[in-house]
C-alpha cells in the first residue's frame, strides 16, 4: 500500500492505470510482455527438466543468463524507455519475492525458498539469495547510467555492457569451463578454457553489435584494438575477482567501453 501511494504521488495518477496506458500506447508492448512471460515459463520448465536429467547446477543457473539475453537484447534498441521501466518493475518484484521467501510468507514463501535455494551457490551462503537480482540489475544498470550520464544521447554499445558481459560471456565461460576446462588459473577455480570462451564471446559481440546498431564505434581508428582491450581486461577481471560476477563485471565493462 505504501509503495502504491508513493508511486501515485510520483506519477500524479493511479500507477496501475498508468501502466496499462503505457502498454496500450504502443501495441507491440503487449506482445512484448507476452513474449517475456512465455520465455520465463519456458526457462523455468527447461531448468526443471535439466535438474531431473542430472545436469550440473552451474549449467542450469546459466540457463537464466541465456533467458535474459533472449528477453532483453532485441528490445534495447527497439524500445529502451519501456525496457528501462520494465527493469525497475522487475527488480521491485524480485525484491518483494525475496522478502516473501525469507519470511516464508504464505502462500509463496516456502515454495520460493525451496526453488531458489536449490540453485544457490557459495556466494549465496547468507540469508539473502541475490544472484537473480544481480542478474537483472546487471542488464539494467548500464542502460540507466547511460541515459543519466548522456542526457538521452545514447551510446548504443554501452547499453549492452551487462547483456554481453553477463548474459553471454560469463555464461559461456561457466559452461565451457565446467564441461571442458582442464587448466586452472593459479589459486582459482576458473579455467583457461572458460576464460578463452569469455574473451571470444565478448570480442565477437562488441564487433558485431556496432554494425547491427549502425553505431559510429567502428569509425574510430583504434576500434578493434579498443574492443580487444575491453574483452581482455573484462576477461581478466572475471578470472580474478572473488566478488559476485553479476554485480562487478557489467560496471567494469561499461567503464571500459566508455573509454573511447
Amino acid at each position: 500500500a505504501a509503495a502504491s501511494a508513493w508511486a501515485k504521488w510520483c506519477l500524479g495518477a493511479d500507477p496501475y492505470l498508468w501502466s496499462i496506458d503505457l502498454i496500450a500506447a504502443e501495441p507491440t508492448r503487449a506482445v512484448l510482455c507476452l513474449y517475456w512471460l512465455v520465455l520465463i515459463l519456458l526457462s523455468v520448465l527447461l531448468t526443471l527438466l535439466m535438474r531431473m536429467g542430472g545436469v550440473a547446477n552451474i549449467v542450469i543457473r546459466k540457463t537464466y543468463h541465456a533467458t535474459a539475453l533472449l528477453m532483453f537484447t532485441p528490445v534495447v534498441a527497439y524500445d529502451p524507455l519501456f525496457l528501462s521501466l520494465s527493469y525497475a518493475v522487475g527488480l521491485c518484484w524480485m525484491l518483494l519475492l525475496e522478502w516473501a521467501r525469507i519470511a516464508l510468507a504464505p502462500p509463496l514463501g516456502a515454495p520460493l525458498d525451496a526453488f531458489i535455494g536449490s540453485y544457490a551457490d557459495v556466494r549465496d551462503g547468507g540469508v539473502l539469495v541475490l544472484s537473480h537480482v544481480y542478474l537483472l540489475a546487471a542488464c539494467a544498470v548500464p542502460m540507466w547510467l547511460d541515459r543519466a550520464l548522456h542526457s538521452g544521447a545514447s551510446r548504443p554499445l554501452e547499453l549492452y555492457a551487462g547483456l554481453v558481459s553477463i548474459g553471454l560471456a560469463d555464461a559461456a565461460a561457466s559452461v565451457v569451463g565446467s564441461m571442458f576446462g582442464r587448466t586452472r588459473w593459479g589459486g582459482s577455480s576458473r579455467t583457461l578454457e572458460g576464460s578463452g570462451a569469455f574473451f571470444f564471446c565478448t570480442f565477437v559481440a562488441c564487433v558485431i553489435l556496432p554494425h547491427a546498431l549502425h553505431s559510429d564505434h567502428t569509425a574510430h581508428p583504434f576500434a578493434l584494438a579498443h574492443t580487444a582491450l575491453v574483452a581482455a581486461l573484462t576477461c581478466a577481471m572475471e578470472a580474478a575477482t572473488s566478488q559476485h560476477d553479476n554485480a562487478v563485471l557489467p560496471l567494469f565493462a561499461l567503464a571500459l567501453l566508455a573509454l573511447r
